[in-house]
């Protein structure tokens, strides 16, 4: 998206939380948090990003499993993150 000019990838930094890739299209924003391994319940990052700028970033996070000790297989997984504090 952000090579093809539609829109601005950069990574986002506040205090102690931070989101790997954020790309800016027009008036709202996607973020994706990358994880070593399956989808953690607490993306505190993605929580600090979705209080600074509310419902109009899209969050998802990307993370990969090992499929066996003995190969290089991995499963990639990919989810929308909805925070917790938009749910109410």
């Amino acid at each position: 998206m952000a090579a093809r000019g539609l829109g601005e990838l950069f990574s986002w930094r506040e205090h102690n939380w931070e989101v790997d890739f954020v790309v800016r299209t027009g008036k709202g924003l996607i973020a994706i948090e990358v994880k070593s391994g399956p989808q953690r319940d607490a993306l505190p990052g993605m929580e600090a990003l979705r209080r600074r700028f509310g419902r109009r970033a899209s969050c998802w996070w990307v993370g990969t499993v090992l499929l066996s000790k003995n190969s290089s297989s991995v499963r990639l997984s990919i989810g929308w993150h909805m925070a917790e504090s938009h749910l109410q």
